[in-house]
């Protein structure tokens, strides 16, 4: 087995503990999956977990995109 295989990943957002447990009851069955409070800690979970060199646009690619959006 290939150390490379990508599991999907479901984040939930719920603000209150409610519906946390309630999203918690709905995902249980997924393979993964991750429930906030809100966007600002999804976007840190987010941040920590995805290195950045994959995140970012090789440079050539990066500027052709911007030169077709203006």
């Amino acid at each position: 087995m290939s150390g490379n295989l990508a599991v999907p990943l479901i984040i939930g957002i719920a603000p209150s503990a409610a519906e946390r447990r309630q999203l918690a009851q709905l995902l249980g069955g997924t393979e993964a999956f991750l429930i906030v409070a809100s966007v600002e800690q999804a976007r840190e979970f987010l941040d920590a977990a995805v290195p950045r060199a994959a995140a970012e646009a090789p440079v050539g690619q990066e500027g052709s995109a911007r030169a077709r959006r203006t």
